[in-house]
């Protein structure tokens, strides 16, 4: 450390109760090329180098009454609300006549063992298709339901892009914040659906074209019924969300003049649906991968991915409907 043959010098200073600011000013007397941030290093090292002592949890004597009711309102607080900030949590507190510092409530809100955590965000559920949703996975498990002749099916958009939220970098490491980002962004097109028997042709097409009941239908006839046909004799039943295009008069026409057999999904539930996907760094990379990740769908992995739908649908029960941990 620089300032090390400085201590006799620094420590005196400080136990005086001089600032940073006041032992610098002296020290440039001695070297003038001892900067602000050397002396505050230089105290954080020094701390940082002893035991630290055990936390003691320890509560102003006027509040020493009232730590159970803050407790509690900042317990419920945050169980109807996980993101509910300080001063809604003060406002609360302020309707029972106690009065905190916003320091001390977060010291209190650690102590009860709140931590901080990053935000994941889920798709949207409504509170009608909460009961739609219990009540088909009632259904299913009561009937014993293994989905042998289901083939399941889904489209979705990749995209290559960086969308990380934190970053660590040395101080003064400015280039190692930048992330590069385009402009327009490479998006593909995918559908594909997979079943205990193995998983259809995978049909790929640029992320501008817009899938209507056309081209949904085009899609269906190349890819679904013709695996329909070869694995399960034309006896498959369809898995499919409730987009727009999937239940259009013309969609509908078109499974029946098929003589389709579809399976009704419950709306907003995506994550019963057990087809992933990957993300990759550009265009030609991503459909390469995208083409090889689809080869690996063997039936046994397929099955493998059918065989958690059970679990989840426990879990929807449980959580009456609402977004479950997958």
């Amino acid at each position: 450390m620089p300032l090390v043959r400085y201590s006799n010098i620094i420590r005196p200073m400080h136990r005086e109760g001089k600032s940073f600011a006041a032992i610098h000013k002296e020290l440039l007397k001695l070297n003038s090329e001892i900067t602000y941030y050397q002396v505050r290093k230089f105290f954080q090292e020094s701390h940082s180098r002893k035991v630290p002592p055990k936390p003691k949890i320890c509560h102003r004597r006027s509040l020493a009454l009232q730590i159970g009711t803050i407790e509690s309102i900042l317990r419920d607080t945050y169980r109807a609300d996980s993101s509910a900030t300080v001063n809604f949590t003060l406002q609360r507190l302020s309707l029972r006549n106690v009065s905190v510092s916003p320091s001390h409530l977060r010291t209190i809100r650690r102590n009860i063992g709140l931590r901080r955590n990053s935000t994941k965000y889920c798709h949207m559920i409504r509170d009608v298709n909460k009961e739609k949703r219990v009540e088909f996975c009632m259904r299913m498990i009561e009937n014993h339901e293994d989905f042998a002749d289901c083939i399941f099916t889904d489209e979705s958009i990749v995209q290559i892009g960086n969308s990380v939220k934190h970053c660590f970098n040395f101080p003064g490491d400015y280039y190692a914040r930048l992330r590069s980002r385009a402009k327009h962004s490479v998006k593909l097109h995918l559908w594909g659906g997979i079943s205990r028997r193995g998983a259809t042709e995978l049909a790929v097409f640029p992320g501008r074209i817009r899938i209507d009941s056309q081209n949904y239908c085009k899609i269906l006839e190349r890819c679904f019924v013709r695996f329909n046909n070869s694995a399960y004799h034309g006896y498959g039943k369809l898995v499919q969300d409730n987009a727009p295009a999937h239940k259009s008069a013309y969609t509908t026409r078109k499974l029946e003049e098929w003589n389709l057999r579809v399976l009704d999904w419950p709306p907003e539930s995506p994550d019963l649906n057990p087809i992933e996907r990957k993300k990759m760094k550009n265009v030609n990379e991503l459909t390469d991968a995208v083409l090889e990740f689809w080869k690996t769908l063997t039936p046994e992995v397929c099955e493998r991915y059918i065989n958690g739908i059970h679990g989840r649908m426990e879990k929807v029960i449980e959580q009456g409907g609402r977004n479950i941990k997958e």
